[in-house]
């Protein structure tokens, strides 16, 4: 008899290069870079240890706010958490669209004013032939 085996669809996950902190009883605060995020967890990696499977967790989101997590995968710099806690991924979203609208209002980046072209063109009088 053959069993039929019914997979839960994957969460929602959005695909993003987000910066955050992540720290565990192991290893103190360290930067990571989240690939992608859902309610219940998210893709990271970092430079240097990773977590270890099972490993708790807190990591510094974008928007500020800290959730409890554990480690479920690792492979090489590259793991997957798990939050204690379900996060609203919409209010993310939200805070960090309007982040980036504050930060694209507030610069004022201007190629001219941040870099010299050098033109440089030789005297044409003192090349010498050959």
């Amino acid at each position: 008899m053959m069993h039929e085996t019914f997979l839960q669809p994957r969460e929602t996950r959005e695909r993003r290069l987000l910066r955050g902190v992540m720290r565990t009883e192991r290893l103190p605060a360290f930067e990571v870079v989240i690939r992608n995020i859902s309610a219940s967890g998210l893709c990271a990696t970092c430079r240097d240890l990773a977590p270890l499977v099972g490993e708790t967790a807190e990591i510094q989101l974008p928007d500020g706010r800290t959730v409890g997590a554990v480690t479920r995968w690792v492979t090489g710099q590259v793991f997957g958490i798990a939050f204690d806690v379900p996060i609203d991924l919409e209010s993310l979203v939200m805070t960090l669209q309007r982040l980036r609208d504050l930060a694209e209002r507030n610069s004022s980046w201007e190629v001219k004013s941040k870099h010299r072209v050098a033109d440089f063109r030789p005297d044409q009088a003192r090349m010498r032939r050959v």
